[in-house]
């Protein structure tokens, strides 16, 4: 039912940190119980986006596929005029209606980081999106926080069969940011009080916590690897 799946969307949301929004329908046509914010159809987009069925479509200019009744196929034109007007755009939905207005939900992706903006109720969406995704690739540039691999720390075990050990991320970490967050960024090491000479290679030992402003943004497991030579630790981090 109508109701029973928005009650499933309504689930989801709640899932995704959509704390602001509330589903009566699947359509998204105006009801009094029936609304969002432009933050929490960000973090939908952001989700949608992982999808790579999804993203294909949503970038997608043209469509054209058979017509089995006629010798000419049927074409139809994405209305998103992001995708011609922006460079990098690669979607992601018009809309309106008339208590909601023009809403735009747009995406481009440069360089390897895809940015996502939102605009409700805006005359002027097209030009307002521009300048959100450009504010937003000129101050919040892609960073590697952790690099996979690099050692992190000076403990030097060795295993059961002579080898030495040394610890490092298991995988790297980026995060966009400013250059004044990128002032409050900090980086906790936290590595296990039970090294011992049992150790073997890939055995998770602890977590790298990267904090912003206080808040924590993420993690990353830290693992033991062989440490193949003295070069190794040329340029190993301290611990905070």
């Amino acid at each position: 039912s109508v109701s029973g799946f928005a009650m499933l969307m309504n689930e989801k949301a709640q899932y995704l940190g959509m704390r602001h929004t509330q589903f009566v329908n699947p359509h998204g046509l105006d009801d009094e119980q029936h609304y969002s914010t432009a933050r929490d159809m960000a973090v939908l987009t952001a989700y949608a986006l992982q999808n790579d069925t999804f993203q294909e479509i949503v970038a997608t200019k043209v469509v054209q596929v058979p017509n089995p009744t006629e010798k000419w196929d049927h074409k139809w034109y994405n209305k998103n005029k992001m995708l011609q007007m922006y460079a990098g755009a690669d979607g992601v939905k018009t809309g309106y209606t008339s208590w909601a207005k023009r809403t735009l939900v747009s995406s481009a992706t440069r360089d390897g980081q895809q940015l996502v903006t939102v605009t409700l109720n805006a005359a002027d969406d097209w030009n307002d999106s521009i300048a959100l995704l450009n504010y937003g690739f000129n101050h919040y540039k892609e960073r590697v926080i952790v690099e996979e691999g690099e050692p992190i720390d000076r403990h030097r075990v060795t295993d059961r069969d002579g080898q030495k050990i040394t610890i490092v991320p298991e995988h790297s970490f980026t995060y966009p940011l400013s250059e004044e967050e990128l002032a409050t960024l900090d980086k906790k090491v936290n590595i296990s009080s039970e090294l011992s000479s049992e150790l073997t290679v890939g055995v998770r030992v602890g977590e790298i916590a990267i904090m912003l402003a206080g808040k924590k943004i993420g993690s990353v497991p830290l693992i033991t690897k062989n440490m193949q030579t003295e070069a190794d630790f040329s340029n190993v981090w301290q611990i905070w």
